[in-house]
């Protein structure tokens, strides 16, 4: 039998969601209960939501299919999935958020499910979570904090036909990658030529036996940090763990072996142009508030003077247009169907206006985010209950009906923010402003004005020494979070300059003496001998538990002046005392090597022993 085309099946089975209907009528519905019913929800989101976790589905044939756990993180340009991030709260009720994540090449008729699919998940976790659109590419930094250190799509997808095979499997293909994100990152796959690098950004080059890591001039050590993730996750993923890694410093050419051979695979060294790159992001800052009202699928403009929250009816479904941001506003009283064609609506006006990189986000009435409260000039501080105790039980009811499992809408309680607890404001606040190696007061007046291109240090002194505010922990780590001069990142590939070194303060420089104290503690005759630093102590050098000689810190690191020579260059942290590990790393030896790869590497970069 002749497979039907995937045109037109597909689109007659995604036609026959929209227009399923209830075999009989409903009874009126009293106000203030939910309005749906759990005869088109899918059976793949039975027991979903009722524990802490991720739970992920793929659109395969129009119908959500559940992702094992082992493939969570792998993504494929050509599908459409359905992500599920519970949270279980101190209360023991859960927060739910649902994202639907598009491929760039997934099809019109899988998108329209997977957004058609997440109402449906949404209505069988009790109504209660916020819904996210994910285009690849322009992911929230929301969704890509569920996988560390990123996300990588593939090429093709179910409806081509994709085969997973094994590493030893592939045919491995040079591929380069652009990293943007201190906190998360977003890996974006790009040409492989030299067009495609710039000195804002760092980028990885894969190739099959060695992988680079780009970085831009322009670009800080928390963004360094982070690509390293990618550069290990890239080795242990495509690479087994078992390639060559090097980093290439821009504008940095000192007869380097690994730079010369990046640059080779770019045909030869050639200068980047000094302009600085950006890349549109479909965010219009002066984009005027819209509010459209959505009534069988069509949207109706609502006029107004001053955005309230008056204006928002329990019975409708609205669309609030912000440019980079699409909010569709649920009430509480719509129907199953209603609040389908609300977020096709907000899919087309995405379309129409072409704006692929704007973000949807789907709200219930009641649980309305924060950003989106802000949008309205006056929005009641106290909600009323949005769902009763009474309307709660018929929900489960219903679910209980079609075989779900309805211990955690049962169980589920409406969100309340608790407010964060008040900070004493009664001590001294204290501002200095970063400028290279200098620091700058800024006087009371000045306090309030930060730019994004600096770094500050903030130092705030309570009334009573003896017993501080938890809050002093948080504004140190506030404090210890800012950038480190760009000049401390020294790549194992590049030796430093002079200059590098001079940033360094009097205080954090090693003192001889000490060096000398840690690296041979010998006694003899009651005297203590020490040998110069400028000896490579061989049989007398002291050991450590792994029987590796030690040395001091400052002949280890990769800037130093006097290096020491015959050591494996890959662990050099290795080598150092146990006293002046604990001192330069905060923890023991055996504490660091339980530490994944990829934050054992992020230390070691920042003590430029990598």
């Amino acid at each position: 039998m002749a497979a039907a085309a995937p045109g037109s099946a597909s689109k007659h089975t995604f036609s026959s969601l929209l227009k399923q209907k209830p075999g009989r009528t409903s009874p009126p519905r009293s106000r203030g209960t939910m309005a749906i019913s759990m005869r088109d929800v899918d059976p793949a989101f039975q027991g979903a939501g009722q524990k802490d976790g991720l739970e992920i589905w793929r659109i395969e044939k129009l119908q959500a299919v559940p992702v094992p756990r082992e493939s969570h993180g792998k993504f494929f340009a050509g599908d459409s999935y359905i992500i599920l991030k519970t949270t279980a709260r101190k209360n023991g009720s859960f927060q739910h958020d649902i994202h639907y994540w598009l491929g760039k090449d997934t099809s019109q008729d899988e998108s329209g499910t997977a957004a058609i699919k997440t109402v449906e998940l949404d209505v069988a976790l009790g109504g209660r979570g916020v819904q996210y659109r994910e285009v690849q590419g322009n992911e929230t930094e929301k969704f890509l904090s569920y996988f560390k250190p990123c996300i990588i799509p593939e090429e093709g997808g179910i409806a081509s036909g994709f085969r997973h095979t094994e590493i030893n499997e592939r045919e491995h293909v040079t591929r380069l990658f652009v990293c943007r994100g201190k906190h998360t990152v977003h890996v974006k796959e790009v040409p492989f030529a030299r067009s495609s690098l710039n000195h804002d950004d760092i980028f990885i080059l894969d190739t099959k036996s060695k992988i680079f890591q780009f970085n831009g001039s322009n670009s800080s050590i928390q963004e360094r940090a982070k690509a390293l993730e990618v550069v290990q996750y890239l080795k242990d993923t495509n690479h087994e763990g078992k390639c060559d890694v090097a980093a290439v410093e821009d504008g940095k050419l000192m007869a380097d072996a690994d730079a010369g051979e990046f640059w080779g695979l770019f045909g030869g060294f050639a200068p980047l142009p000094r302009k600085t790159f950006s890349e549109p992001n479909g965010k219009d800052t002066a984009f005027p508030p819209k509010l459209l009202w959505v009534n069988k699928g069509q949207t109706v403009s609502v006029d107004y003077e001053v955005l309230t929250k008056a204006l928002l009816d329990s019975t409708k479904c609205y669309i609030l247009d912000c440019g980079s941001e699409i909010y569709v506003w649920m009430g509480r009283e719509t129907a199953l169907e209603d609040r389908k064609q609300a977020g096709l609506a907000a899919e087309e006006l995405l379309r129409e206006g072409d704006r692929p990189k704007s973000h949807i986000i789907r709200l219930m009435e009641g649980f309305e985010t924060v950003i989106f409260r802000s949008k309205f000039n006056k929005w009641p501080k106290k909600a009323e209950a949005v769902v009763s105790d009474e309307s709660r039980g018929k929900v489960a009811a219903l679910l209980k009906r079609q075989g779900f499992n309805v211990k955690a809408v049962a169980k589920s309680a409406p969100v309340k923010e608790e407010p964060l607890p008040q900070i004493d404001c009664t001590g001294n606040l204290q501002v200095w402003r970063v400028n290279d190696s200098e620091k700058t007061f800024l006087s009371f007046s000045e306090q309030c004005k930060f730019y994004s291109g600096d770094c500050y240090i903030f130092q705030y002194s309570y009334p009573d020494p003896v017993k501080p505010p938890q809050r002093a922990a948080s504004i140190a780590a506030m404090s210890a979070s800012f950038e480190r001069p760009r000049q401390t990142l020294i790549p194992k590939s590049i030796k430093a300059s002079p200059e590098v070194k001079k940033p360094q303060s009097e205080a954090s420089k090693p003192k001889p003496e000490e060096d000398a104290k840690e690296s041979t503690p010998a006694v003899k005759d009651g005297q203590t001998v020490t040998p110069t630093i400028q000896e490579d102590v061989k049989e007398d050098q002291p050991e450590d538990e792994e029987g590796l000689p030690t040395y001091p810190y400052d002949r280890l690191r990769t800037s130093s002046s006097n290096p020491v020579t015959d050591i494996d260059s890959t662990r050099r942290e290795t080598y150092l005392s146990s006293a002046e590990f604990r001192e330069k790393f905060g923890m023991t030896k055996e504490a660091f090597a339980k530490l994944p790869k990829w934050k054992q590497n992020r230390l070691k970069i920042a003590l430029q022993l990598f």
